[in-house]
């Protein structure tokens, strides 16, 4: 889902915040769900975030450097930063390590 050239934004720069914003989105979920789930919802969340992208790489702008649709996800990615940091700061660091997914899904 993450390479199909439908489901992610038209541009290159918006597809790098794009992917940038998924990686966040799922460092944030993985405070509070497992790896897998993070992950599922790290894309069903930044889905929702399409239509408002696609919109805003149609429109015409006068501003060549500072494009509408790269602020949109500029500020979404700092509104990320800061919910992580302050995650982090009250629970410490995430667990990074993808193993041992079979025990918390299913074999406890």
């Amino acid at each position: 889902m993450i390479t199909d050239p439908k489901t992610v934004p038209n541009k290159s720069f918006s597809r790098f915040f794009y992917s940038i914003s998924i990686v966040l989105t799922f460092y944030i979920l993985q405070f509070f769900i497992n790896e897998s789930y993070a992950l599922l919802g790290s894309l069903f969340f930044n889905t929702l975030t399409l239509p408002i992208i696609w919109l805003l790489e149609e429109k015409k702008n006068i501003y060549k450097k500072l494009r509408p649709e790269i602020l949109f996800l500029l500020t979404n990615i700092f509104i990320m930063v800061v919910f992580l940091s302050v995650l982090t700061q009250k629970y410490g660091r995430p667990d990074l390590a993808f193993d041992n997914v079979c025990q918390q899904l299913i074999c406890k």
